[in-house]
């Protein structure tokens, strides 16, 4: 169909030939199509097709072709492309087959290509109007044909695995079969390790020895999850690093993956690299059974949105990001405290997340990088938005030449600097350099300055590059401290930037390119066997288009303040547990409020809120309007009964108040700092009221007290013996 569209640009020529009358008739359907004509088929048979308009009696339109020859063709022998006729808003020739065969690419680039934004782009390219439902079939049949795609991808998968291997020579590409498929004699896929060579040199030629870890949910047919693993160059850009797609998200997949990393890598124990987590299943036990030794910070914004479900309000939210900013541990105490001040529970809800996983105070310098949270993973992962609807190669593909552009942009983007040093690092430099002028340096005449700032003052080594507000140290960027100390000693500060982020550095980072993959038509299907997808299971309910909002997290405009976490208060009896469209005393307060007013008609008037007719006492809320209910029908006697008929208001589902499970980590992990004597403690485990007691606990108390019946019977017997 689309040789069709190139050849047939909206005529046709006499003798044009046609290779079968199924070729001529997809023709004759697109020039109905892009002109706009209603064309009827008087003869549709395989080796003749005669055409006409639908109003015959005064169009002269006519289009013959038949047979020419012995080779199957066809060519067109008669042709009138004249009409008297007018352009349709509607033809039969825009079927659904048509639809399907003509925005079949659009929807394998974009599975989230919609039926109304098909029915759109008809009225733009071709002027015509086309039902809704319409484009819905079309679509369902694009998406039938592309989960059958995904089962042949799949089968193809080892040999796209070689020919990526033979490209991209020194890559590691791992894939592991199930073994429950083995044992039936199938080879059904389990998951799957990628890491480009050059994605691999360029982190350990210019990177910091930092790692952000996430997974994200795959939205194809076959399901999965992707973990990513990513990195921060010279300018704190992504540096994406390794990818794979596994059935789920768990303790056995991160241990699998953080092997491969290990081993690709050369971490060692991890003594040298830090990683950065969201508090996931199985990555917090993965990375300590793996890199016992590394330094494992997790993501502030998931704590925070975890907290946040039972202490919200925009006061608290300020306090926690100043706690987790703080860079030394007396002014983490400082802030702290502030929060106890606002609720003291919650600052003893807020240290049961171990203070070392995500304050500044308690980072290693190991990283030269003060992050708290995972931003540079779920930047990525948005990245990756359209790929996670593919099959699996034309997913991996798409990553593969996301991670090549961005490898090709950023080894370009070094010649604009002004300098030797990255923009954000100069940034950063240049705001600490405009805060080091109130900054009085007192010089201690061997290498220690004391430096005072405001009411504080804090101490620099410049030899050691070391203040004791901790900020040099974990951005490898001197802080305001450090710049006045070198002024007072005539050394330019520029010079004391960390390596980290020098020009050289992020060249060596982007030194290495990506290699370009040729098409499915390349791949050696031969020489591998095919394997099955993973067993898809249908999951309940209608699969989710929106990624899940966070509790505290606004749903409203930009320019509009979230309500989330306040406390809404009814107008009428001021009571927080409804509004005034449930308040029972909504009625009494309407009719007093209208009988006050002299000037009050008898009858309600439509529009929002509570009216009253004096006259009946029928009370209706919002009159009117299209959320009409009548809450009494006031004292209109009925036949059955005397008393008037009240229909009260339904609860609105909404503003019932949803219970959330509450995560709570008591494992402090392997960092070398930990919080002392905070001055707040976490809340013990609660049990009917009571100190909740692990297993482990009453079993040592259990054998305590068999011990203590056992010596003082025989301490008893001992005296019957001796009397």
């Amino acid at each position: 169909m689309e040789n069709v569209e190139d050849e047939i640009e909206g005529s046709f020529k006499l003798g044009q030939t046609f290779s079968s009358a199924k070729e001529a008739r997809e023709a004759v359907h697109l020039y109905g199509i892009q002109n706009g004509y209603k064309l009827r088929f008087v003869k549709n048979e395989k080796t003749r097709l005669r055409v006409v308009c639908v109003n015959t009696k005064s169009c002269p339109f006519l289009f013959y072709c038949s047979k020419i020859g012995n080779d199957g063709g066809v060519a067109v022998k008669t042709l009138i492309l004249e009409h008297n006729c007018y352009k349709q808003r509607e033809v039969p020739s825009l079927t659904q087959a048509f639809l399907a065969n003509h925005f079949k690419n659009r929807v394998y680039k974009d599975p989230k290509y919609t039926a109304k934004q098909i029915q759109e782009d008809v009225k733009i390219q071709f002027k015509l109007h086309v039902s809704l439902f319409k484009c819905k079939r079309a679509r369902k049949t694009i998406l039938t044909e592309l989960n059958g795609n995904i089962i042949n991808e799949f089968k193809t998968l080892e040999a796209y695995i070689q020919i990526l291997k033979d490209t991209n020579p020194g890559s590691n590409v791992e894939l592991q079969l199930s073994k429950e498929g083995e044992e039936k004699g199938l080879r059904v896929f389990r998951r799957l390790f990628v890491m480009l060579d050059a994605c691999k040199r360029n982190w350990l030629g210019g990177c910091r020895p930092i790692i952000c870890l996430d997974g994200c949910h795959l939205k194809s047919m076959a399901g999965g999850v992707l973990l990513t693993a990513v990195g921060k160059d010279a300018n704190d850009g992504i540096m994406p690093l390794a990818w794979a797609v596994v059935s789920k998200e768990n303790k056995v997949n991160w241990t699998w993956f953080m092997k491969l990393m290990k081993r690709e890598l050369d971490l060692g124990e991890g003594d040298r690299v830090t990683i950065i987590s969201d508090m996931q299943k199985g990555l917090i036990n993965a990375v300590e059974t793996i890199l016992p030794r590394a330094e494992h910070r997790w993501c502030a914004r998931h704590i925070y949105a975890n907290w946040s479900k039972k202490w919200r309000g925009p006061e608290l939210k300020k306090r926690f990001w100043i706690c987790a900013w703080s860079s030394y541990e007396e002014e983490f105490k400082e802030n702290l405290v502030k929060v106890g001040d606002i609720k003291q529970k919650a600052a003893e809800e807020l240290v049961k997340y171990p203070p070392q996983t995500w304050c500044r105070a308690y980072q290693d310098f190991r990283s030269s990088s003060y992050m708290v949270d995972n931003n540079a993973s779920e930047s990525f992962n948005s990245s990756l938005l359209e790929a996670m609807s593919k099959p699996i190669i034309s997913m991996l593909e798409d990553i593969r030449v996301l991670v090549m552009n961005r490898f090709r942009e950023r080894k370009r983007s070094s010649n604009s600097w002004k300098g030797d040093w990255s923009p954000t690092a100069m940034r950063v430099f240049q705001a600490a350099k405009e805060d080091s002028i109130s900054c009085q340096v007192l010089w201690n005449g061997d290498n220690g300055y004391e430096v005072g700032e405001g009411l504080d003052k804090h101490t620099v080594l410049l030899d050691r590059r070391l203040c004791t507000c901790r900020n040099w140290g974990l951005c490898g960027i001197p802080c305001q401290h450090a710049i006045a100390a070198s002024y007072h000693s005539k050394i330019d500060p520029e010079t004391m930037i960390s390596h980290w982020y020098h020009k050289e550095t992020y060249e060596k980072s982007y030194a290495h390119t990506v290699q370009p993959v040729p098409g499915p038509k390349f791949y050696k299907t031969d020489a591998h066997l095919p394997i099955e997808p993973p067993i898809i299971e249908k999951k309940i309910g209608r699969p989710k288009k929106h990624r899940v909002r966070a509790t505290n997290e606004s749903r409203q405009k930009a320019h509009k303040l979230s309500r989330i976490g306040q406390v809404q208060f009814c107008s009428i009896c001021k009571s927080s547990d409804h509004k005034k469209n449930h308040c029972p005393n909504a009625s009494s307060h309407a009719l007093s409020s209208q009988a006050s007013n002299s000037n009050a008609p008898n009858k309600g008037r439509a529009g929002l809120g509570v009216h009253v007719n004096l006259d009946t006492g029928k009370t209706t809320i919002n009159p009117g309007m299209p959320s009409e209910r009548v809450v009494s029908l006031g004292h209109i006697p009925t036949q059955d009964s005397s008393d008037p008929q009240v229909r009260y208001p339904i609860p609105n589902e909404r503003g019932c108040k949803r219970k959330y499970k509450e995560i709570t980590f008591t494992k402090a992990g392997n960092e070398e700092r930990m919080p002392s004597n905070l001055p707040f403690k976490p809340p013990g485990l609660k049990w009917k009221g009571k100190s909740n007691v692990t297993t482990t606990a009453l079993m040592d108390e259990a054998v305590a007290k068999r011990t203590r019946f056992g010596k003082a019977k025989s301490s008893q017997s001992s005296i019957i013996h001796d009397a």
